[in-house]
Parts: structure tokens; C-alpha cells; sequence
């Protein structure tokens, strides 16, 4: 199954929108599904599950990057320079396709917002998927 599936599937399973893109993208052998759930549950939903910060979907897609071609020593300037590279690309192609970096921006509402809960739950169905879908398609391209 290609990663972009996985990718949905989690999402569908009511996983995180970064949970759903990190953990397919983690680089085997490096850390464990139930460690890479972990670490990416804070980035959910807009950072916190409040909707302002970046989507989760670019979080777990930064992580990703990160992950593969982070800084393994503080002196290692080379790869924190490619990484910063490689993840603005990806935040410039995200903008790109889903309009915004965050969620309120993709969503057109407030994702924390009790007023909003309905239509969010319609969106995290529609445009959430998409998000996930752009943010596999992209990060398979940058990676």
C-alpha cells in the first residue's frame, strides 16, 4: 500500500491528521509506530487541536523531513540548511495546493470552536482528507 493510502486510512481511522502523516513517512528502523504516534499527537488539529497554528498535516510532513535529514550533530549546519530547504519547499508547495498552512485558513472555521464543531466535523471528512492526500503527494516528492 502506497504511503499516501496509509496516510488516509489512519486519518479515517480517527488518527491525528499528523499522526496520519508521520507515521507512514517514519523511517523504518528508526523509531516505532507507537513512538511516532506519541510524538506527533501534540500537532493535531492545528497544533493542540486548536485550529491556529500550522495544520497538522504539514506538521507531521516537517517531521517527517526532519526525521530523514535532520541534524544528527549540532555541528552538522550542512543538513539542518538542507532540511530548513527541503521543508520550506514543502510549505510552499502545501500553500499551493490547499490555499493556507493552518487550519483555520484550509478550514474556513475555527477548528477549537463549539459553534463550529458540526461544520468541522463535515470538513475533517472532506477538505481534512484532501490536506492529507496533498500533504503524502508532496512529502513523497520532497523525500
Amino acid at each position: 500500500m502506497k504511503r499516501e493510502e496509509q496516510a488516509v486510512e489512519l486519518f479515517l481511522q480517527k488518527h491525528t491528521c499528523s499522526q496520519s502523516i508521520f507515521i507512514p513517512f517514519c523511517e523504518p528502523g528508526v523509531m516505532k509506530k507507537l513512538d511516532a504516534m506519541k510524538i506527533s499527537t501534540i500537532f493535531g488539529s492545528g497544533t493542540c487541536g486548536i485550529g491556529t497554528g500550522l495544520c497538522g498535516t504539514a506538521s507531521g510532513a516537517l517531521l517527517a523531513i526532519s526525521m530523514k535529514h535532520g541534524m544528527s550533530n549540532h555541528d552538522d549546519l550542512e543538513a539542518k540548511a538542507h532540511t530548513y530547504a527541503l521543508g520550506q519547499i514543502f510549505l510552499t508547495k502545501f500553500k499551493d495546493r490547499m490555499t493556507a498552512c493552518s487550519c483555520e485558513g484550509i478550514l474556513g472555521v475555527t477548528v477549537g470552536s463549539s459553534e463550529h464543531n458540526e461544520k468541522f466535523q463535515e470538513l475533517r471528512a472532506t477538505r481534512c482528507v484532501d490536506a492529507v492526500r496533498a500533504a503524502s503527494q508532496i512529502l513523497e516528492d520532497v523525500l
